[in-house]
């Protein structure tokens, strides 16, 4: 059996479909032509991402059309639209592409791609260039999740001469991208100057330093389920870090936590730079709010802990005013979420009136005595970007509640009882009301 082809025994029987990454080019175009020959019992789709920076984009994309349909299989073409604000161009093409592709996989697919031994050699030496650790130096993993599905990579151990040999004897014809060859970038680079001379004085070097891949890809997954063991002693509730805990770590396991914790959170990859000022905040005063900005998220210190948020804009502003009946959920300006009335034994309107905080605001107790709301979210240890956004209730012109943290002692029943049910939304972080 061609070697090609043999390694695709390994797909799992439950797949739903077999989705071939086209871009025209010849690797890809063997993949499609081999997976087409294997008739696989899984049904086979072919996706091209269309990102529209080459002006023969749009023939790339007809030529992986008819060739997809001279097959017999049917072609998904996916317009994205690259953001370089926070990176260089290779990089959010790639990002563009690979987050169109999970958003469009679903459960059951397997994205099957035509990266081969070379790639993951020069993917290990870039990185390593780059100075990566364990993460970096492991490559591209065979198998990895991706939106619902999952990606598939089953010829990294194979060479690029296997492919070529396959392409030529089956007569394929493909389309070539002249950005692989642009020395402006760090793979065309490799692949133009420096791998020939590599391979001539070291003609094993895909396969070893694949070797190499493979054993940071052992040490890897050693390191992430330490991480795991750490990450579960310094936020055990899934929410915020400890500082304390944190600190009770080598600097080592430190940076592996809070790899970690913004991976598994919100799926951000931190670099040396990001986690160096991760470090100084948490040795930061906290009076001045500090925080560490990340390209959709932050990261804020506050009661001894690590916050890690989505990147606020301005809060509500003082003056601002939503009346509100009650029945249907409130949504509330400045990222402040939405206030909603669970099920209450009336159903009738209610005439409420919900602004934010202007100062001097008092909560009544139930002794008849009051207290200032900066006291009170002070001693219950309320987050600054939190207090900014707290939700404050009026009936007329009585403070009936604070968010879901608080509720008048003294309100009439049928009022009080709608209240009970007051739920506030957010995203602004977990937190315990003490």
């Amino acid at each position: 059996m061609n070697p090609l082809s043999a390694v695709l025994t390994a797909l799992p029987a439950n797949t739903r479909r077999l989705v071939v990454a086209l871009s025209g080019g010849r690797d890809s175009m063997t993949l499609l032509d081999v997976c087409h020959r294997a008739q696989l019992e899984t049904p086979l789709v072919a996706l091209h991402i269309h990102h529209g920076l080459d002006p023969a984009a749009d023939d790339w994309a007809a030529f992986c059309r008819d060739q997809a349909r001279e097959r017999g299989i049917s072609l998904v073409d996916l317009r994205v639209a690259v953001d370089t604000a926070y990176g260089g161009l290779e990089a959010a093409a790639r990002t563009a592409r690979y987050q169109a592709i999970a958003d469009w996989l679903t459960a059951g697919d397997v994205l099957v791609t035509a990266h081969h031994a070379e790639d993951q050699a020069q993917t290990v030496l870039i990185q390593a260039l780059r100075g990566a650790g364990m993460r970096g130096l492991a490559g591209m993993p065979a198998w990895r999740c991706l939106g619902a599905g999952h990606h598939w990579r089953p010829w990294l151990t194979l060479s690029r001469d296997a492919i070529a040999a396959h392409a030529e004897t089956a007569g394929l014809i493909w389309v070539d991208d002249p950005s692989n060859h642009d020395s402006a970038r760090d793979r065309g680079y490799i692949d133009a100057a420096v791998w020939p001379a590599l391979t001539d004085r070291w003609p094993a070097a895909a396969r070893t330093l694949s070797r190499v891949a493979e054993r940071a890809a052992e040490a890897r997954s050693a390191l992430d389920r330490l991480a795991a063991i750490d990450l579960a002693v310094v936020s055990p509730d899934g929410g915020p870090v400890s500082i304390d805990g944190l600190q009770q770590l080598s600097a080592a396991r430190q940076n592996e936590v809070l790899l970690a914790w913004c991976k598994d959170r919100a799926a951000i990859t931190l670099d040396h730079r990001q986690l160096a000022e991760i470090a100084r905040l948490a040795d930061a005063r906290e009076h001045n709010s500090p925080r560490v900005a990340l390209a959709s998220h932050e990261i804020r210190r506050f009661d001894g802990r690590l916050f890690l948020l989505p990147a606020l804009g301005a809060p509500p502003t003082p003056t601002t005013e939503r009346v509100w009946d009650g029945n249907t959920p409130l949504a509330l300006p400045g990222e402040a979420g939405y206030l909603a009335l669970d099920s209450a034994a009336e159903s009738d309107p209610v005439e409420l009136v919900v602004t934010f905080r202007r100062g001097g605001e008092r909560l009544a107790r139930s002794d008849g005595c009051h207290q200032r709301l900066k006291q009170f979210c002070q001693v219950r240890r309320i987050p600054p970007w939190i207090r900014e956004r707290l939700p404050l209730i009026y009936h007329g012109r009585k403070l009936v509640a604070v968010a879901d943290y608080w509720l008048a002692p003294d309100l009439p029943g049928t009022l009080s009882r709608r209240l009970a049910g007051l739920r506030w939304v957010h995203g602004l972080g977990r937190i315990v009301i003490r």
